[in-house]
C-alpha cells in the first residue's frame, strides 16, 4: 500500500508492507513474557471495580478521544472527509508517526496531528521545527526506541537516546509553548523510561509520559496502564497507541461485541483514573488484524468509504455523545 507521509530514508520500504491497522511507525514486537492471558473469549466479562463516571453514560475529559492513522489513511477515499467523520464522533487529535504536514491533508487535519520524532536521525528536523515561528503544542520523542521496525528504524538504548536529545532540549528553551512527550517504548512495563530519564537528567522537561498499550484482555491492558503510572505517579499519561491488538501474533479473538466491551471497560478505567489525559485508538482508518476473518478483533473506527463503524459510534456514546448514523462493519481487508 502507499504511504501517507514522507518517510525518513530506509524507512519507507519497510513501511509499505505494514497492514492498515498495524502500527505505521512500528511492526508489533513479539510479545514478551507476561502474566496476562494470550487469548480472550469472544465477549469478556466486566472488570471488577470499573464503574461508569457519574453513574450513567461515561463523561470523558475534554480531548480524551484521539486516533492513530497508519499508512492506509490517505489511500481510502477522502482523508479529510474521514477526519470530519471522526471529529463529529468526538475525536480530537491524531498521531501518524511523522513531523511533516501531509499534502493531502486540509488545515483541520494537519492541525490535529501530534508530531513525532521517530528516532535520533530526526533530531535536526525536530530542532528546526521547535525554533520555527509556529512550533507544535506537543512533540513526542522517539517511537518505540527499544524495537527495530523491519531493521529500518534503529534500536536506541536509553543512554544513546538521552545523549541524542541534547540539541532538542536546547532548542526547547526558545519554544516555551511546546510540551515534550516521553519516548514510547514497545514494552511499556520495562525499565527503558526510568533509565532514559536517569541518563539525561531531564525528567522535569517531560510533563507527559506516553505508552503503547495492547492486550487481548481488558484487565491485561489496565494492568499495563497501572504499571506505567506506578513508575511515574506524578505525571500525566497519554496512551498513544491503544487497542486489544495490532498484530495476529498478539492472540486477540474478540468479536464485535467483545471489542465494544473491551473498549468500554478500558476507557472507563482510563477516563476515571485521574492521570490518563488522552487515549489514541489504533486505528482511525479502516483495517483488519485477521484478513481471513475480518470480524475478528477488528479495531476500525471508519469504513473504507469514511463512514463511522459501530465501534466509533459506541465510543462516542460511551463518552457522552450521541450514536449517529453508522455503516456496516468492514467485511474485507484493504491493501
Amino acid at each position: 500500500m502507499k504511504l501517507s507521509f514522507t518517510c525518513v530514508p530506509l524507512l519507507c520500504a519497510a513501511l509499505v508492507a505494514a497492514k492498515p491497522c498495524q502500527k505505521r511507525g512500528t511492526l508489533s514486537p513479539s510479545p514478551s513474557p507476561s502474566p496476562f492471558p494470550s487469548s480472550s473469549t469472544s465477549t469478556p466479562a466486566a472488570t471488577p471495580g470499573i464503574q461508569s463516571i457519574g453513574g450513567g453514560t461515561t463523561k470523558c475529559p475534554a480531548g480524551f478521544l484521539n486516533v492513530v492513522f497508519n499508512g492506509a489513511a490517505s489511500t481510502q477515499g477522502d482523508w479529510n472527509a474521514r477526519w470530519s467523520t471522526l471529529q463529529a464522533n468526538g475525536i480530537s487529535d491524531w498521531i501518524g508517526f511523522t513531523l511533516d504536514n501531509n499534502p493531502k491533508a486540509g488545515a483541520s487535519l494537519n492541525a490535529g496531528q501530534i508530531r513525532v520524532v521517530m528516532d535520533p536521525r530526526n533530531i535536526a528536523e525536530a530542532t528546526t521545527l521547535l525554533t520555527s515561528p509556529n512550533p507544535p503544542p506537543y512533540l513526542e520523542i522517539f517511537n518505540e526506541p527499544d524495537f527495530s521496525f523491519g531493521d529500518a528504524t534503529p534500536t536506541t538504548d536509553p543512554t544513546t537516546a538521552a545523549k541524542a536529545i541534547t540539541p532538542l532540549l536546547a532548542a526547547l528553551q526558545k519554544s516555551t509553548t511546546t510540551q515534550l512527550l516521553s519516548p514510547a517504548p514497545a514494552y511499556p512495563q520495562s525499565s527503558y523510561l526510568p533509565s532514559f530519564f536517569a541518563a539525561c537528567n531531564c525528567a522535569d522537561r517531560f510533563p507527559i509520559i506516553t505508552a503503547h498499550i495492547y492486550s487481548p484482555t481488558a484487565q491485561g491492558a489496565i494492568d499495563k496502564i497501572q504499571a506505567v503510572h506506578a513508575q511515574f505517579p506524578s505525571k500525566k499519561l497519554w496512551l498513544t497507541e491503544l487497542a486489544p491488538a495490532s498484530d495476529p501474533s498478539q492472540g486477540c479473538t474478540l468479536d464485535a461485541a467483545g471489542m465494544t466491551s473491551w473498549m468500554q471497560t478500558v476507557l472507563s478505567f482510563a477516563a476515571g483514573s485521574g492521570y490518563v489525559e488522552k487515549i489514541f485508538w489504533n486505528c482511525g482508518e479502516n483495517g483488519v488484524i485477521y484478513p481471513d476473518n475480518p470480524g475478528q478483533c477488528n479495531p476500525s473506527l471508519t469504513n473504507v468509504d469514511g463512514s463511522a463503524t459501530p465501534l466509533l459510534s459506541a465510543m462516542k456514546g460511551f463518552c457522552g455523545g450521541g450514536g449517529g448514523a453508522v455503516g456496516p462493519l468492514p467485511s474485507a481487508a484493504v491493501s
